[in-house]
């Protein structure tokens, strides 16, 4: 499992994630990897979201949020039009099964790590984009009562 962090510029940045997640793993990833990523690449004045997975949500978690001072946003639980991870997946996936597919999990590891080149190297200006028409689209999704907009 891979956990996905994307920038308004249009940089990701992946980490592998190893084993079922727990609360407390997801609060090592924050402290460990989030939050010094939103550091070096947006500066203290930032913004997070996240989808409602349990692992995210847990109660005790409110005070490392807080003491980040990342402002994590209430997000809907099923939001497919706003969630900008969602679509950085379907562009990895579709270059990790686009052709030979993987014949190992070192195999699929490196065609992963390979489509997250080819995205922070040839597609960034689409991950910009989905940042630059968000309020657009929650407008949208505003609009027809929360579902999903064509």
């Amino acid at each position: 499992m891979y956990f996905c962090i994307a920038f308004p510029n249009g940089l990701i940045l992946l980490r592998e994630l190893i084993g079922n997640q727990k609360a407390s793993d997801y609060n090592d990833l924050f402290n460990s990897f989030i939050v010094p990523s939103i550091r070096l690449n947006i500066g203290s004045a930032s913004n997070l979201v996240q989808d409602n997975c349990r692992i995210h949500t847990a109660k005790w978690l409110q005070k490392s949020y807080e003491a980040s001072k990342v402002n994590v946003l209430d997000w809907p639980s099923r939001s497919p039009d706003l969630n900008i991870v969602e679509n950085i997946w379907k562009m990895i996936s579709d270059l990790v099964y686009d052709g030979v597919q993987p014949k190992d999990l070192n195999d699929l590891r490196a065609k992963i790590n390979r489509a997250a080149n080819v995205v922070n190297n040839e597609k960034r200006h689409v991950i910009s984009n989905l940042y630059n028409t968000f309020r657009d689209r929650l407008v949208k999704v505003l609009l027809k009562k929360g579902n999903i907009i064509n």
